[in-house]
């Protein structure tokens, strides 16, 4: 190899690495969002559960609102 064409592999695997530093990088930021929306979903079915306990135990809809932090309206739904 001369030393023109080692310089331009040297720089074609640099720019290769970056990419792949990119990918990666935005690799792990979508998988931090998703296990952030997985943990908010994942908290609100247990307050829905919570709720639904609540109100079969015969606590007022006002109550259980307020201790699960749910809209009292929502809780007809449960």
């Amino acid at each position: 190899w001369t030393k023109q064409e080692l310089e331009v592999m040297e720089y074609w695997e640099m720019r290769e690495r970056a990419d792949q530093d990119k990918r990666q990088a935005a690799y792990d930021k979508g998988k931090k969002m998703g296990e952030k929306k997985g943990e908010k979903k994942g908290r609100l079915a247990e307050k829905q559960e919570i709720a639904r306990n609540l109100l079969a135990e015969g606590i007022e809809p006002s109550k259980v609102a307020k201790m699960t932090g749910r809209i009292e309206a929502d809780l007809t739904a449960l």
